[in-house]
């Protein structure tokens, strides 16, 4: 857990809730974390029990909502790029 932990204390702000996903399928669930520390054993605990697990790229204002009306902050500029086999 010592990798993750210093991944999440680099690319997350110092400030505010910190907050996982659990995706089991039908049924998801958020969790919402005062520490970086706390939400990394989090997320090795969902791991461990098999379950698919995401975290939370910004941080949150209450630990109530991850819509973008409660964000307080992000420390890093997030880009999703697919890339594969184009047909043409």
């Amino acid at each position: 857990m010592d990798y993750a932990l210093a991944f999440l204390r680099a690319i997350l702000p110092e400030h505010g809730y910190y907050a996982a996903w659990t995706n089991l399928g039908a049924r998801s669930y958020n969790r919402f974390f005062a520490t970086i520390e706390e939400l990394a054993a989090h997320i090795a605990r969902e791991d461990e029990a098999g379950k698919t697990v995401y975290h939370a790229c910004s941080t949150f204002v209450t630990a109530h909502s991850r819509k973008q009306e409660n964000v307080w902050g992000a420390r890093s500029l997030w880009l999703d790029v697919d890339a594969g086999k184009h047909d043409s």
